[in-house]
Parts: C-alpha cells; structure tokens; sequence
C-alpha cells in the first residue's frame, strides 16, 4: 500500500538493502546520468532529427533569425547559380566570336587566292583578244561549177586568199575557170583587200562599192577587240587592287564594269564586222562577169554552187570562245563575297561589328 513504512532490518538475511537512489558499490561503475535540468545525454532516438539550436519552447530560440539565415543561404546559392550560368554564356559567347573570327579570315584568303586567279584568267583571256587580229581565217567560201572543181575564197580583216582547182568537162569549155585564174594566180593567191578593190574597180566598176564595204568592215574588230583586251586587263587590276590593296566599294564597282565591258566589245566587234560586210556570194560572179560570162556564171545548172562547209574561219571560232571565256570569268567575279575590311553601304559590316563585340567582352560590358 501507498505510503507504508519500509520493513524492519533482519541481521540474519545479510547486510541491509541500500536505499532507493542511493549508489550501490556492488552493482558496478555509477552510472551517467546528466545534472538536474541538463537535456539528455547520448544520441536522440533513432527516427528523431538532430536539432542545431535550442529546440523549439527552451531559451534562446529565435524563429526569426533561423528564417534569416536560411534566405541568406538560398539567395547565395541563387547568386552562385546565375554567376556560372553567365560565366557559360559568356564563354559560349567568346567561342562563337572566336568561330566566326576565324571563318571570316579563311574566308578573307580564300576569297583572295580566287581573286588573284581570276587575275591570271584575265591576262589570259587579254592575249586571247589579240590572236584573231593576227589571223586572216575570219571566213570562208567554197564554190563549184562548170569546168570549177572547187574555188576556195578565205577572207580576213584586210586580206584575201583565192584558190581555184579547175576540171574538165565534156564541152570543153574552161572559160569560168579560166576567169577565176586571173585572181587566183596573183601571189599565189594572196590579195590585199584593198589592192583587190582598186583591181575590180579599175575592171568592173559595179564591184567597186562592194568591196568598199568589205575593206571598211575590217576596222571595227581592229578597234573594239584592242578595248575588250584593255577592258580585260583594266578590270584585273582594280580587281586585284581591291583585294589586296583598298578594298572600297568604288574599286569593286569599276572593276565589274570593266570586266563586262570586255566580252561586250568583243561581240560588238564581231558583230559590227558580219553587219558590214558584204556576201561573198557576189564575188565569183564579178570576176565571171569582168570576164563577159555573167549570164553563163548565174545559170541554175551550169553555174556557180555553194558547196557545204564550215564558214567560220580560227579566227572567228577564237573569238567566240574567247567571248565564253570572258562571260564565265567575269561571272566569277561579280559572285564573289565583300572584303570583309569593306565598309557596307547599309550599315551591316560584319567585320566591325566582330570588332565592337570583342571589344565590349574584353572591357567587361557584355
């Protein structure tokens, strides 16, 4: 019962029972136990969390300043977050600039050694303007007829050859062959145009504006082929000017214009030179008709025939490469990109815009 008084000490059961909460020495080592008001000693119990203050309810336990703390924790971290993301970006950044740098440089030599190429085609294709004026294979004309096996005219700018194979046949009449000898027999054959234009003039007088025209054809490929070749070489050298010396747009333009300018010339030439002249066709006919046999030359069975071949003489046929030639050259380089150190007329200059954005990273604004 509550509240009895302990039992009386019997000497025959040994020593006395000690008292309640008073330390035994034969039950070992004391044991740990913290001051009166201390917390407990040891690990909190398993599934308990560890607190770092003073729990919640004792003294000195401040809701405030652990919130405090906390915001101060996140908001480094955030800060730390957002640092390493522009660190990233910023980097990304310089490597794309750094890219783009070194594109635009291997594109800049690209973009000359073509440049200087088109320097050599053009050279090339200048000499190529001069060849046909060399040449006196601009055309050629092949008839046949009665006792005329085959008479070949090879006209050039200012000179002729006439060649004439007679033949036979069962008349016995060589008079067209014989007429064509007269001519064929100068020189061997070569005529001067206007040496055989004073000749037929003198001896035909129907001829004479004939062959006025053919020796004034002559001047306009001797005068616009020199100025395709001094276009060609004129358009070069602002060419080469540009890329390797001031790259504006002035020098690019001009070099353009003067590269089109070349095969432009070279057509007006040829073109000029096929307008003015006149149809060889009539030329075997006046030397039959000088010689009284115009009717006999102008016969639809016995007379002169054109005999199929091809008209184009070397010369001719150098021309028209050439003017190929010159188109695909200049097509090159109206195709070609800007001078990266060229200012743009619309304000999207890529070069400086490389530069005011590398500037701005090294002083610390991007």
């Amino acid at each position: 019962m509550y509240g009895a008084p302990p039992p009386a000490y019997d000497p025959s059961m040994g020593a006395p029972p000690a008292p309640q909460g008073v330390y035994d020495p034969s039950m070992g080592p004391p044991p740990m136990v913290p001051p009166m008001g201390a917390p407990p000693m040891g690990a909190p119990p398993m599934g308990q969390p560890q607190m770092m203050g003073p729990p919640m309810g004792y003294p000195g336990y401040d809701p405030q300043g652990q919130a405090l703390m906390q915001a101060e924790t996140d908001l480094a971290s955030l800060e730390q977050q957002k640092q390493a993301r522009e660190e990233k970006e910023k980097q990304k950044e310089v490597d794309h600039l750094t890219h783009m740098m070194r594109s635009n440089q291997r594109d800049q030599e690209d973009n000359r050694s073509c440049a200087n190429m088109l320097v050599f085609w053009g050279i090339f294709n200048a000499l190529l303007w001069a060849l046909p004026l060399l040449g006196d294979s601009w055309w050629n004309k092949i008839w046949h007829g009665m006792s005329v096996d085959k008479l070949t005219v090879q006209v050039g700018l200012f000179n002729m050859e006439v060649h004439v194979e007679c033949k036979e046949n069962l008349v016995g009449d060589m008079a067209l062959c014989y007429a064509m000898k007269k001519y064929a027999d100068h020189n061997a054959g070569h005529w001067a145009v206007l040496e055989i234009q004073e000749q037929m003039c003198k001896d035909y007088k129907p001829s004479c504006s004939v062959m006025e025209r053919l020796y004034t054809a002559g001047f306009a490929p001797l005068g616009l082929l020199p100025a395709a070749a001094a276009f060609e070489v004129l358009g070069v050298l602002l060419l080469y000017f540009y890329w390797n010396g001031k790259p504006t747009s002035l020098v690019r333009g001009l070099a353009n214009k003067c590269s089109v300018m070349a095969p432009l010339s070279g057509m007006m030439g040829f073109a000029c030179w096929m307008m003015i002249s006149p149809y060889l066709i009539e030329l075997p006919r006046f030397w039959a008709a000088e010689a009284g046999h115009k009717e006999f030359a102008n016969g639809a069975v016995l007379g002169f025939k054109e005999s199929f071949s091809l008209q184009a003489g070397w010369c001719c046929l150098l021309l028209f490469f050439n003017v190929i030639l010159s188109s695909i050259r200049f097509f090159c380089q109206f195709t070609m990109a800007l001078h990266v150190d060229e200012p743009d007329p619309y304000g999207f200059d890529e070069s400086t815009r490389l530069v005011q954005e590398a500037e701005k990273m090294y002083d610390g604004k991007a």
